[in-house]
């Protein structure tokens, strides 16, 4: 197993780092000698990218070519920003119901907008993400699969498809979440 690796847990909107399958997954790493964090980030209140930006950096700090960036809903595009901004690669990237535009829902368009838009420099994306994998469900209440197909192609990876999962959140039964576990603990062991 790669030594010194730090995998980070990234909530979405209106999320905490105690939601849904983000403590049980920093456990379930901690217990096989990995370092996690799962950083607080604003939300609703003062969510913005700049804000998130600046926040994770506080809580986290550097991210290196050890780093493993985990996110789910809306912190995928919190990610393709944060990668975006470095002068190197990350060891890997796991994007869990992931979107970069609105949703026509009105709550969280509000909230979302400055991490949805652009630019998007796709290429230093890619080649900054490390080993990527998508996972998306295929009756998503909130994001649409075409959505989460639009970075896949854009990225050049595939999706594992998880049938029937929602959003793959704590009210669709995910408060443990073994394939992404499994998926990072392989990363780790190549």
């Amino acid at each position: 197993m790669k030594k010194n690796i730090k995998v980070i847990i990234i909530h979405g909107s209106y999320g905490s780092p105690e939601g849904n399958w983000f403590p049980w997954l920093s456990k379930e790493l901690e217990a096989r000698g990995l370092e996690t964090a799962r950083p607080k980030l604003p939300t609703p209140g003062g969510q913005k990218l700049q804000n998130w930006l600046k926040e994770f950096k506080i809580q986290v700090g550097a991210i290196n070519s050890n780093s493993i960036l985990v996110g789910h809903s809306l912190s995928p595009a919190f990610i393709l920003h944060l990668v975006q901004s470095l002068d190197h690669s990350i060891f890997g990237t796991f994007l869990v119901a992931p979107f970069i535009r609105l949703l026509n829902l009105q709550e969280f368009d509000k909230v979302n907008i400055s991490f949805v838009q652009g630019p998007f420099d796709w290429e230093k994306i890619k080649k900054n993400m490390g080993t990527i994998k998508i996972y998306a469900s295929d009756n998503d209440p909130y994001v649409p699969f075409e959505a989460v197909r639009e970075i896949a192609d854009k990225l050049g990876v595939d999706i594992t498809l998880i049938k029937g999962a929602g959003h793959i959140n704590e009210s669709s039964g995910y408060t443990k979440f073994p394939l992404i576990r499994d998926d990072i603990l392989s990363l780790v062991s190549s």
